[in-house]
Order: C-alpha cells, then sequence, then structure tokens
C-alpha cells in the first residue's frame, strides 16, 4: 500500500494541470470543474495499463451515465501519445507528459488513477501494482458520489 503525505488523498481535493493531447491541443482539468466527475489515469508502464484502459473502455456507456470524463496522462511525447492512444483504442483523451513532472507527481508506481467528484474531492485513490485498479472499483466509486451528489 502506497502511503506517500505528497500524493493527493481520499477526501482532498486534486490539484490543477494542463497537459497537450497528442494533437497539441492543450488540456486543463480544471475546465472540468462542476461539470463532470473525473477518472485521472497517470501511467508509466503502459502494458501495466493496458487491461484496465480496455476494461474503461467497455464501460465507456457507464461512464457516461455517471458524466464522468476519463483523462489518461501517459510519460510519452506527443506522437507517442497518439500512436498508444490508437493501439489501444482508447475512447478518452490521452495528454503527452514528455518531461514526467505530472506523472511523477502523481503515479509513484506503473500506474495510478483517481476517482474524483465535479469539484474534484478525491473520491478514490489507487496505485499500481500494489493496488491494481479495476473498472468495477471506478464505476462502483462513480455510482456512490452520484447517489451524495446527484445534481
Amino acid at each position: 500500500m502506497v502511503n506517500d503525505p505528497s500524493l493527493p488523498a481520499e477526501q482532498e481535493m486534486f490539484p490543477s494541470f494542463a497537459l497537450p493531447d497528442h494533437m497539441g491541443n492543450t488540456l486543463d482539468i480544471a475546465g472540468f470543474r462542476q461539470h463532470r466527475n473525473l477518472v485521472l489515469c497517470f501511467v508509466k508502464k503502459p502494458a501495466a495499463a493496458a487491461s484496465f484502459l480496455a476494461s474503461l473502455a467497455a464501460n465507456l456507456g457507464e461512464l457516461e451515465e455517471s458524466e464522468a470524463a476519463v483523462v489518461v496522462v501517459v510519460l510519452k511525447s506527443k506522437p507517442e501519445a497518439g500512436q498508444l492512444k490508437v493501439e489501444l483504442g482508447i475512447p478518452f483523451p490521452v495528454l503527452a507528459d514528455t518531461g514526467g513532472e505530472i506523472v511523477n507527481r502523481f503515479c509513484p508506481g506503473d500506474i495510478s488513477v483517481y476517482v474524483t467528484d465535479r469539484f474534484r474531492e478525491v473520491f478514490l485513490a489507487l496505485h499500481g501494482p500494489e493496488q491494481a485498479p479495476d473498472a468495477s472499483s471506478v464505476l462502483q466509486r462513480l455510482a456512490f458520489i452520484e447517489r451524495q451528489c446527484p445534481e
């Protein structure tokens, strides 16, 4: 279990960040505030995240029903992020963190997943490989958020 006080924990606010996608368009997660719940996936090793991202993609309808946006952040260049998006068939934005500042800040292992509400309060924080994320945990937490804040 990861117990690092510098990582956003449950009931804390997830800080804003902005990064480019594979096309060079900057996505700032602050733009989701008050509009969408977030599933933030930080990936250092794509092989460790492939099955999780595939299971999220397979549950796209449920994610949309829970008004959640999924954002994947990879330790790659923009072209490599685009290639990964195609190879894994990821229907979500894939952001390129070329220098690793954001991924290294929020991901102590191979993959980290945070589920936040519309105000970016963290409701779930998983860090793999020790706490391997799975789509059912994410969907359950999103359902919990919706029961707490149904607006």
